[in-house]
């Protein structure tokens, strides 16, 4: 049997809420083509399967229960804490979209996403897939291409955040898709939601690739540099996510805590 670590990333100050991590630190053994089936086995939005047999700096693999992504923050974050606290240590880690440095700060564990990550386009078809959600029309929108789309849609309302719901029948599918990500900022803070239909996911609780992709958004408007905290979920299971950019790195930050041990084949 092999142990799979299950963490809770992007707490809240409670150590509430956060979105469930597999860990699977020993990869020994295992195949290419077992990869998947774990992940899709296992059933989080995200495992992340760490080899470190070569010594140096690790790599990473990280699988939603459909599909491979080269990133992802609340895989990522989950690695530094899990590396630098329940294993050797480590200054960061090779994701398959480029190294990922680690730093931690306070209590929250950080990572500074790699600065190619996310391309911003217009998002033509915004207007139409809220209309058929029933959200009403957007403040604004933009797909950042990660590289399958993330689509952020700007309701400017966080009360409609708090309340929206998703129909799966009206969410764009398809190999190129990731995700619809409504939000609305106030000062600071940013509400949000992802819905993560594409890669077989209904509702993703805390999204640190996301939170990257409002930060290239943030940039390309002339927003330089800039602190949020990022409050994602439903109302009643809010995940926080600290982000912060500027012209040279976009970093993010969260809590994490281990929540039980799991064993597969």
């Amino acid at each position: 049997m092999r142990p799979v670590h299950v963490l809770k990333v992007f707490t809240d100050a409670n150590d509430e809420a956060g979105n469930p991590l597999g860990v699977v630190g020993d990869v020994t053994g295992l195949t290419e083509s077992r990869l998947q089936p774990i992940a899709t086995e296992l059933g989080f939005s995200e495992t992340i399967f760490i080899d470190w047999r070569r010594g140096g700096v690790p790599s990473v693999r990280i699988f939603t229960p459909a599909n491979e992504l080269p990133f992802a923050g609340h895989p990522l974050v989950g690695a530094a804490w899990y590396l630098n606290t329940m294993g050797p240590g480590a200054a960061g880690i090779n994701a398959t979209s480029g190294y990922v440095e680690f730093g931690a700060d306070e209590g929250l564990t950080w990572i500074t996403a790699p600065s190619s990550v996310a391309t911003v386009e217009e998002a033509i078809d915004a207007d139409e897939i809220c209309a058929a959600q029933g959200w009403g029309k957007p403040a604004a929108a933009h797909n950042v291409l990660m590289p399958r789309r993330y689509l952020l849609i700007d309701m400017a309302d966080p009360a409609l955040i708090e309340s929206i719901d998703a129909r799966a029948d009206a969410m764009p599918v398809g190999p190129t898709e990731a995700m619809v990500y409504p939000y609305a900022r106030s000062d600071d803070e940013l509400r949000s939601r992802a819905f993560v239909h594409a890669m077989g996911i209904p509702e993703d609780p805390a999204t640190g690739s996301a939170a990257t992709a409002y930060a290239a958004i943030r940039r390309q408007e002339g927003e330089n540099t800039g602190d949020l905290l990022i409050r994602q979920g439903p109302a009643g299971s809010v995940s926080e996510i600290r982000l912060v950019w500027s012209d040279e790195a976009i970093k993010l930050g969260g809590r994490v805590v281990k929540d039980r041990t799991m064993e597969i084949d």
